[in-house]
């Protein structure tokens, strides 16, 4: 059988240049609201993340959301992870790494492109929630507001 994607070929990982839509790393950090209350919400999340049934269900018609799904998507929305300046429509979501980790940088493309894509796409904030994506988020940008590493 032909496999279509060989593993042993990488490309490397692209990093924003800064053109209009694609926002360099530097500045995409530097629109985080550092000051902002839901930080703590956000960090009760990364610690201790685990799906639920109530999280997130299908109703036959579409998607209803729990609350600690809204928590997340309204605590990204308050930190400033939400970016206009992403064009997120013009690239695919980040390429988490191979322990499931996101950059920082990466990890505001990434809820930019989940939340914004939710608004088109019903049940993008479902997967995300479910497959782990939005939890490596989290997980990045609470890290990177409490040691400021990147």
């Amino acid at each position: 059988m032909r496999r279509l994607l060989h593993p042993d070929v990488q490309a490397p990982l692209p990093v924003g240049d800064g053109d209009e839509g694609d926002p360099t790393d530097a500045e995409l950090l530097a629109g985080l609201d550092v000051a902002s209350d839901a930080w703590g919400r956000l960090s009760e999340f990364a610690s201790g993340w685990a799906v639920q049934d109530a999280d997130a269900r299908w109703d036959g018609r579409h998607w209803v959301y729990g609350p600690r799904v809204g928590a997340v998507a309204t605590s990204l929305d308050a930190v400033g992870a939400v970016r206009p300046a992403y064009d997120w429509n013009a690239f695919s979501y980040p390429l988490l790494a191979t322990d499931g980790t996101l950059t920082p940088a990466d990890a505001v493309r990434t809820a930019t492109s989940v939340l914004r894509a939710e608004r088109f796409v019903a049940g993008t904030l479902a997967t995300a929630w479910m497959n782990g994506r939005l939890s490596a988020v989290v997980r990045a940008l609470v890290h990177w507001h409490d040691t400021g590493a990147s």
